[in-house]
C-alpha cells in the first residue's frame, strides 16, 4: 500500500498554483468535523481540512506552500510539512487560467494579511446543524474564518464548485469534493 509520503512524492510534480488540498489527521479539531459533518447518505465525511496551494521558484527549485485557516489564524506552511501530518489527502487542481489563478491568490494573499482568527463558534454550530439537523443561525464575520470558509472564494472564482456549494450557510472540507465542477478540475488522488 502506498503510504502518504509517496502519494505526494508521485503527484507532487502535477501540484502548481491555485491548487486546494483536502486532508484529514488524528488531530481533535479534525475528529470533531468527520465525527460531525455527513454525507448525503449520513455517512461521515473523508476530510477534515481544506487549503489553498501557491508555489514560489527558489533558485530554480519549485517550492510549494499552503495558506489557510488554522487555530492560530491564517498563515503559511510549506505543503510538505502539511502532508506529512495527515492520514489522507486530495489535491483539487482547477483547469481555468493562469491570470484567474493569480487573481485569486492575489485576493487570498491580501485577505490574509488583514488578520483573520479562527472561527471556533460558527464552526461548532455548523457541525451541530450537519450532524444533528439543529438550524443554529451562522453569523459570519469579516475577521474570522474555518478553513473551507477561508478558501471559498479561491474555489468560486477559479470556477472549480457547483452552484449549489455557494448558497451554504458555511462549508466544510468535504463540500469541496461534494460539490466538485467535474468539468472544470482535475481530482489528483
Amino acid at each position: 500500500m502506498e503510504t502518504i509520503q509517496e502519494k505526494y512524492e508521485r503527484l507532487r510534480p502535477q501540484i502548481g498554483n491555485g491548487c486546494l488540498g483536502v486532508m484529514s489527521k488524528n488531530a481533535l479539531i479534525s475528529k470533531v468535523i468527520l465525527k460531525h459533518d455527513r454525507n448525503p447518505d449520513r455517512s461521515k465525511a473523508e476530510f477534515s481540512h481544506v487549503f489553498s496551494i501557491f508555489e514560489s521558484d527558489l533558485n530554480g527549485e519549485k517550492r510549494l506552500f499552503v495558506l489557510d485557516a488554522n487555530p492560530g489564524g491564517v498563515k503559511p506552511a510549506f505543503l510538505s510539512d502539511r502532508i506529512r501530518d495527515c492520514n489522507n489527502f486530495l489535491i483539487i487542481k482547477p483547469l481555468c487560467s493562469q491570470d484567474v489563478i493569480e487573481k485569486a491568490l492575489s485576493t487570498s494573499f491580501d485577505r490574509a494579511q488583514t488578520g483573520i482568527k479562527y472561527d471556533y463558534k460558527n464552526a461548532i454550530k455548523e457541525g451541530l446543524n450537519r450532524r444533528y439537523g439543529f438550524s443554529l443561525n451562522i453569523k459570519k464575520e469579516a475577521n474570522k474564518d474555518i478553513c473551507s470558509e477561508w478558501t471559498e472564494t479561491q474555489a468560486i472564482t477559479q470556477d472549480m464548485v457547483t452552484e449549489p456549494f455557494k448558497s451554504l450557510k458555511l462549508t466544510f472540507p468535504q463540500d469541496y469534493i461534494r460539490y466538485n465542477k467535474e468539468s472544470t478540475t482535475l481530482i489528483l488522488k
